[in-house]
């Protein structure tokens, strides 16, 4: 072995979180119980958790090395710049709001957009209606704490996972 001044640490770091190992039949309970409802079911009584994307899973050594070296810093972080700078040269634009995810950017543009509606085309948001084939939980919520009536317009093969025109 070769005379190091200091050795280094005999492992790799990495992020392990153990989850608790369930049957079939105690995770068809659970849900059972919660009412068939996902944001009902405890933490625990999912092994795979398929309800987001908001990276409440697993990150890669790389992650783990990025958030490591991102400046943290309240205000004027290179972290931002860097981000505004690619943003201006990807899409143009001259001004970034980055947020942590996408309700908390519906929280800044959905009232802005609604009064942009009120503004420019003289509506009352009262009388507003957003169409989706499916709203996402969080983005219909956010319509209609700003007063906008949201409606839903979906087929019922939407529900049924084995209809064909709906598979990839």
């Amino acid at each position: 072995m070769e005379n190091f001044k200091h050795l280094p640490e005999p492992f790799r770091i990495r992020v392990i979180e153990p989850v608790k190992r369930t049957t079939r039949a105690y995770r068809e309970e659970a849900i059972i119980k919660s009412g068939m409802n996902p944001f009902l079911l405890d933490s625990e009584d999912v092994f795979i958790d398929l309800l987001t994307d908001s990276g409440t899973g697993a990150v890669t050594q790389s992650m783990q090395a990025a958030m490591m070296r991102g400046d943290e810093a309240y205000s004027g972080s290179r972290s931002y710049y860097a981000l505004a700078e690619s943003v201006k040269n990807i899409f143009g634009y001259q001004y970034t709001i980055p947020t942590h995810q996408g309700r908390g950017a519906e929280q800044i543009y959905i009232p802005v957009l609604i009064k942009k509606r009120e503004q420019e085309k003289g509506l009352d948001r009262s009388k507003m209606v957003a169409f989706s084939n499916y709203f996402f939980d969080t983005t219909q919520g956010h319509s209609q704490i700003n007063g906008c009536t949201v409606r839903n317009v979906y087929i019922k093969e939407a529900f049924d996972t084995g209809y064909r025109a709906l598979r990839l």
